[in-house]
């Protein structure tokens, strides 16, 4: 494949350039995951818009949260849902980005910080793009740019949110 590298901060040489990990270990396209939120139990609602429907539902144990679903653009189904740990920090969060009833976006977080995300960029119910976080800065994106289940991009951040890396797999080997 062909690789571009963007940085002269790379000591390593074109080695430690190369994608961090083997083609057969990178992430490939699946249905976009979505868990089951609100299930029964201590559920408390609210009308947020004051139009007499439901947008918020979230589900307790013993007082505390444990997910929420919202309805952002109050057209009766849910957009956003979030999931709590028991200290009360946001752990997952569900978005569907075009209202059109799917998951676009699924994010994963340590104490309320955004650690990783996966993405359905194109709309089609599949995953295409992989991030990382690290303090909640970007530090490495994988995107399956040609629609064919393989990452076919690298990029990495540093702190400041510059590139650093780029590499493109031009003849689609997965490397």
């Amino acid at each position: 494949g062909a690789l571009v590298a963007c940085s002269s901060s790379d000591p390593g040489g074109a080695a430690s350039r190369r994608p961090s990990t083997q083609a057969s270990r990178e992430p490939r396209a699946e249905p976009m995951p979505h868990q089951d939120c609100v299930t029964g139990g201590e559920i408390a609602t609210r009308d947020v818009n004051g139009d007499g429907q439901v947008d918020m539902r979230t589900q307790t144990s013993g007082g505390r949260p444990v997910c929420r679903e919202t309805d952002a653009n109050f057209d009766g189904r849910v957009d956003i849902y979030r999931w709590y740990d028991a200290s009360g920090h946001t752990v997952r969060v569900e978005d569907d980005y075009d209202f059109d009833g799917r998951i676009d976006v699924v994010a994963t977080f340590q104490n309320d910080v955004v650690v990783s995300d996966i993405l359905d960029t194109n709309f089609d119910g599949r995953t295409d793009t992989w991030r990382t976080y690290q303090n909640g800065h970007l530090t490495e994106l994988r995107r399956d740019s040609n629609a064919d289940g393989q990452v076919a991009t690298w990029e990495r951040f540093d702190a400041e949110g510059r590139v650093t890396y780029a590499a493109v797999d031009a003849n689609h080997d997965g490397t």
